[in-house]
């Protein structure tokens, strides 16, 4: 999810795990691209969750 969205880079098996892979991996983590790709994944995830929290709250309380 989290390299499908830009946030992060391509996991890498354990058996393909390399000290160039590695680097480049935390190289792209850290880049600009992949801090604002996060920061709308998680502006996506708070909506979601303040909907779900709405949808509890109103089935909990129909009344209202």
């Amino acid at each position: 999810m989290i390299y499908k969205a830009g946030a992060g880079p391509e996991p890498i098996p354990n058996k393909e795990l390399t000290m160039k892979k590695l680097r480049d991996g935390i190289k792209f983590a850290i880049s600009p691209k992949a801090k604002e790709a996060a920061r709308i994944l998680g502006d996506k995830i708070r909506e979601e969750v303040g909907r779900l929290t709405f949808r509890v709250f109103v089935s909990c309380y129909p009344s209202l």
